[in-house]
């Protein structure tokens, strides 16, 4: 039997499953500490801000986070893979993405600028989306994926959780009055650049000293190749996010955008903690993709804990999401309810598309992933655009279903195709003494 099944504990759990639960588990913890300051922080910001320049704010999150998926290439997926399947190149692949990240952001970053100055735009949306671009370079500074390859994720929990205390304590002392906005931008760049600093120097004592480098045309054309599907399928995805707060914005009221901004950011935390569950499966598969037996255990092993968890999960947000929002938010926010409650199945489509998207990856699938990404992407724009005039802003949040439910289908049928995914089913069933299946 390979060594890999056999390396069990006293539970029977191989070591690639411990791996995977206690890099997540260190994760979690850090993101559990994160989202509690940060949902402090956002009710803060929602409050003293109110609606109107709140959906300010979450329309230039939005735009970063656009700048951030082109600019970055998908370079992380392939650098944590490297680094999974052989942790000696951490240095080398760290110095070589990061370069390259900071060289692509500052990029992004001026031509936004250059663009924005030109657009006729409200004095103060403008410097809200131009100083929000810049996340596209403090996101490039952050390496938690390499501390994800390598499965040591303590350093990145306390990098996410020294960043989110400060912007707790920089949103409470700072955003309020006329300038709250340019506040809050303030904090949220110096949050990301105060993680990085962690992260990096976490990084220099598990694995020495590295520096970002200019690398060879040979190497970044490497690079670039691996990582270009992932970069469409990423920007897709993204636009299929995040294009929802946009069209609110053209199709209804202004005090609509906030709403609705509010109900995405409460979502986002929860595609947050799904993300990180899924990077450290990933990472395990990217470890054992050459063990077809032991990648069918960890997939198995992530289908049973969606279906155990998942539907109860769902069940309990919806019906407690009328109370938290009045209680955390107040009555003005009561409009997020509705499109809160109509978005979370999103949530548990996401997690069941995750277990086979990331067998996907770890195989190197990213010219799938990237075609099925784009085509959810045209679901979710063609119901968005049919659903919001009609139906009205709870319309996007049906959008998202239904793109997120299509994922699901288009997702399990490529895995199918997988090496480890073809030999799982075409072992015989064998049925044990006792009655069970083998």
């Amino acid at each position: 039997m390979n060594a890999k099944l056999t390396s069990e504990g006293s539970d029977g759990q191989p070591e690639s499953e411990r791996r995977w639960l206690a890099s997540f588990a260190q994760l979690a913890a850090g993101e559990s500490v994160s989202t509690v300051l940060r949902l402090l922080s956002i009710v803060v910001v929602a409050r003293r801000l109110g609606t109107d320049r709140f959906g300010i704010a979450s329309l230039g999150i939005v735009i970063g986070g656009y700048l951030a998926v082109v600019a970055h290439s998908g370079l992380d997926i392939g650098g944590t893979r490297a680094i999974a399947e052989q942790r000696q190149r951490a240095r080398e692949e760290l110095a070589d993405i990061v370069g390259l990240r900071v060289a692509l952001g500052i990029t992004a970053f001026v031509a936004t600028s250059v663009i924005t100055a030109l657009v006729p735009l409200r004095t103060e949306t403008r410097f809200v989306v131009i100083g929000l671009a810049f996340t596209v370079v403090t996101n490039a500074l952050d390496i938690r994926w390499a501390f994800v390859g390598l499965q040591q994720t303590r350093s990145v929990a306390l990098a996410s959780s020294i960043s989110a205390l400060w912007y707790l304590g920089g949103t409470l002392l700072f955003v309020r009055g006329t300038l709250g906005l340019a506040a809050f931008v303030g904090v949220h760049l110096s949050a990301d650049l105060l993680s990085a600093a962690v992260q990096w120097t976490a990084s220099r004592r598990l694995i020495g000293a590295w520096w970002p480098r200019r690398s060879s045309k040979e190497r970044l054309r490497e690079l670039y190749c691996q990582s270009i599907s992932i970069t469409v399928a990423r920007s897709a995805r993204t636009v299929m996010i995040t294009l929802d707060v946009l069209l609110v914005k053209v199709f209804r009221p202004e005090m609509e955008v906030g709403q609705y901004a509010l109900a995405g950011r409460i979502i986002a935390t929860g595609i947050t903690y799904i993300g990180l569950y899924y990077h450290a499966y990933f990472a395990a598969l990217a470890r054992a993709k050459d063990d077809f037996d032991l990648v069918d255990r960890l997939m198995a092993t992530a289908r049973r804990r969606v279906a155990m968890v998942g539907p109860p999960a769902l069940v309990l947000m919806v019906v407690a999401a009328p109370v938290a929002i009045r209680t955390v938010f107040g009555v003005e926010w009561n409009g997020t309810i509705g499109l809160l409650q109509a978005m979370l199945p999103s949530l548990l489509c996401l997690a069941v598309t995750g277990v086979y998207s990331q067998a996907l990856f770890a195989y190197g699938e990213q010219r799938v992933m990237a075609r099925i990404a784009l085509t959810v992407m045209v679901v979710n724009i063609a119901a968005n655009l049919a659903l919001l005039p009609t139906v009205g802003t709870v319309g996007a949040s049906i959008a998202t279903d239904v793109a997120e439910a299509v994922m699901v289908v288009l997702t399990i049928v490529a895995a199918r195709k997988l090496p480890a995914v073809r030999h799982a089913r075409a072992k015989p069933i064998v049925a044990s003494p006792g009655g069970h299946d083998l």
